[in-house]
């Protein structure tokens, strides 16, 4: 009968109890439903949607024991909570997560027997929560939080920039999976859930994890459309590693920061240009990242981003080399910064990089500044570790750095101590 309904209404399971005769037991019975209806006397359990302020990709439920429900308590801990993870707002396919403090072994293995034929609805312990991240973005959450010794393993060594999750790698404490991920390695790691994320084909991407479905949690923050939103995704992990009310505390923090910068610090005339040569093609920065939707809140024009050419999904703003040069001649002399988002750390390794760049030096640019202050030994930036987590920061050093493009003074520039952006000469 449940997978019935389960086949009628598609819908994910939550969970109902159901006490048995004078033992005190409870029966095994997982019932379909919504999440409202699961606030019952029947269920003896009370939910609660906590609020998001800008996330729409997640959601925390937290469920505790009605006072006059069942004396539930010996199989259900005082507090849990549901998340749910879902891959876009308009797409109904998403992940629902029972997130449990099961230091008791006694009650962590009623709990995996009393739940394990609950269709769709995975049960996480947060006490034993071992973590193989796939994305630098990841590492930079669980930072915050202080929970990177839950990390067992990462994609590539390249890609973190997290100088203790590099002495683990160095000690074997942390393994490396590559690309697509190892499951041997994954296994050998002793990490027991994956944190991923999708863009086109799990299968491809996450080669034989795919396959490891009940331990996959993928994490969308990258989807959601307001910087804030992804930054808000720290609470995500915060319930997750049973850290979320630090987790809010902190999102407060940045939330307050970002809004006071936001509303203060205005930049007024000037030109900004992003992106860099790719392919003999020119790409601007994507119209939907933090990047540019902080830039243009603080006022910032964007040369070209408005452009009424068709895009391409998968490189939204790109245009071929002679039409970019023809276009950007219309503003010559007018930009005050470029911004190439890539590694170059100097402007001669930029040039280096593709001889077209020295016809840049045409257009009489003041300034060209690039993220790169705290790049590793391996590659890796900090600042894409963190950009989603710290918007704030971002926001804060973005405006320095439009404020300096401005600036008469060269001194400014001279002394400007950002931890990120650093001018390329």
């Amino acid at each position: 009968m449940q997978v019935q309904l389960f086949q009628m209404f598609r819908v994910f399971v939550f969970i109902f109890f159901s006490l048995m005769s004078g033992q005190g037991l409870f029966a095994k019975t997982c019932f379909l439903g919504s999440v409202e209806n699961i606030k019952s006397r029947d269920s003896g359990l009370n939910i609660k949607k906590l609020e998001n302020s800008h996330a729409q990709l997640f959601e925390i439920y937290e469920l505790t024991l009605l006072e006059d429900g069942f004396d539930s308590e010996r199989i259900f801990p005082s507090s849990s909570f549901l998340l749910r993870s879902r891959l876009s707002v308009e797409k109904t396919w998403d992940q629902w997560f029972w997130i449990v403090d099961e230091k008791d072994e006694e009650v962590k293995g009623q709990l995996r027997e009393f739940y394990q034929n609950c269709l769709g609805l995975k049960l996480i312990g947060h006490s034993s929560l071992n973590i193989a991240a796939l994305s630098a973005t990841h590492i930079g959450y669980l930072s915050q939080l202080d929970e990177l010794e839950r990390i067992k393993a990462v994609s590539d060594r390249s890609h973190i920039h997290s100088g203790q999750i590099q002495a683990r790698i160095s000690q074997r404490e942390v393994v490396t999976l590559g690309f697509p991920p190892r499951v041997e390695a994954y296994i050998n790691s002793g990490a027991n859930i994956i944190t991923a994320f999708i863009v086109s084909d799990p299968m491809i991407e996450l080669g034989g994890l795919a396959r490891r479905s009940h331990e996959v949690v993928y994490i969308h923050e990258f989807r959601e459309s307001h910087p804030l939103a992804r930054a808000e995704w720290i609470k995500f992990f915060g319930a997750l590693t049973g850290k979320l009310e630090k987790a809010k505390r902190s999102y407060s923090k940045i939330e307050e920061s970002y809004r006071t910068l936001k509303d203060l610090s205005s930049i007024d005339n000037l030109k900004l240009l992003t992106g860099a040569i790719y392919n003999d093609e020119w790409h601007l920065s994507n119209p939907d990242s933090d990047f540019v939707k902080m830039s243009r809140g603080l006022g910032a024009e964007l040369i070209l981003a408005d452009s009424k050419r068709p895009r391409d999904q998968a490189h939204p703003q790109r245009f071929g080399i002679e039409s970019f040069f023809i276009r950007i001649s219309e503003f010559a002399g007018e930009i005050n910064l470029w911004i190439p988002l890539n590694s170059a750390l100097t402007w001669e390794q930029l040039k280096s990089q593709n001889r077209l760049y020295e016809q840049m030096t045409a257009l009489e640019l003041s300034h060209v500044w690039n993220p790169v202050g705290m790049v590793n030994n391996y590659g890796a930036n900090e600042f894409w570790e963190l950009i989603s987590v710290r918007p704030d920061l971002v926001l804060l050093e973005l405006y320095q750095v439009m404020e300096l493009s401005q600036s008469k003074s060269s001194f400014d520039t001279k002394n400007f101590q950002g931890r990120w952006f650093t001018r390329l000469k």
